[in-house]
């Protein structure tokens, strides 16, 4: 049995990394519906090696059900362009998102699933996740570092949040993209990636979100996010640059966005002025 997810993945200069991160899709316990992968202008041969993996899994008998999958290739528009591509051209109401250079655990899909089915009026699924660089886990990340406002529901295997404010933020936590399982007609309604932002247009989308829709969080470390070199955050100016504009969308539209959402990118942009020695 397949569960009506479209899976989301951009991908950009990582054909080292995208065979583990499409394998990780197709040997969940619970198998997705459609893989959508869009090469934004790799020069590296990224393209070609997902349109090969995607032919052998096909062919794995291994693996049942098979996900269907579609590669397509773009010139180079950005990330977020890459993943609302892929959301405009799925075919299930609920999308989950995986960078191609990330992976899942085995039972991610089957954890975050139950919690849809347990709370049905969740907008964003998120779950804990582990960082690790090639040839060991770095740092565990758990979302038990998360206060317990009182409008929070706990129970098995994760948290139910029917609003985020304030308290959320100091937690820490922040939902990554390839942790996030969204209701697409959500995603529809308050507007996709912000194809302005070159950093941040997650926790942008994310934030829009959760200022009206519930929030479920699977407390178990189901997503290693790979370090390496060409890591987004490790551009702190493109970083400080995008936290700017960022702030600044919260200023001119704070409706659209949670309360603390601006506090907390306000205290992201001092870290980043920190790392880079920048002046605040």
């Amino acid at each position: 049995m397949a569960v009506p997810i479209s899976v989301v993945m951009p991908a950009r200069n990582v054909r080292r990394f995208i065979r583990e991160a499409i394998v990780s899709v197709c040997t969940q316990s619970l198998s997705v519906s459609e893989l959508i992968i869009i090469n934004d202008g790799s020069t590296d041969g990224t393209g070609l090696e997902a349109d090969s993996v995607c032919r052998k899994l096909e062919c794995d008998a291994e693996i049942s059900p098979t996900p269907s999958f579609l590669v397509l290739h773009q010139d180079h528009r950005g990330i977020s362009s890459a993943r609302n591509v892929g959301i405009r051209l799925a075919s299930q109401p609920w999308i989950a998102f995986l960078d191609a250079d990330d992976v899942w655990s085995r039972n991610k899909i089957e954890l975050q699933w139950s919690v849809i089915v347990r709370y049905p009026d969740v907008g964003v699924v998120s779950c804990a996740y582990s960082t690790f660089k090639d040839g060991g886990r770095v740092l565990p990340f758990f979302t038990s570092c998360l206060t317990n406002p009182s409008n929070s529901d706990i129970g098995e295997p994760g948290r139910f949040l029917p609003r985020i404010g304030p308290e959320f933020f100091t937690s820490g936590f922040v939902p990554l993209p390839s942790t996030v399982i969204v209701r697409r007609e959500v995603i529809e309604e308050v507007g996709l990636f912000n194809e302005k932002l070159e950093a941040v247009e997650d926790f942008d989308c994310f934030m829009r979100i959760l200022a009206n829709y519930p929030l479920a969080i699977v407390e178990r470390s189901l997503m290693g996010y790979r370090q390496h070199g060409t890591n987004t955050h490790r551009n702190l100016p493109l970083m400080e640059a995008n936290l700017l504009k960022y702030c600044e969308l919260v200023a001119a539209n704070p409706q659209n966005y949670p309360p603390g959402a601006s506090e907390a990118a306000t205290r992201g942009l001092e870290w980043v002025r920190t790392c880079y020695g920048l002046d605040s």
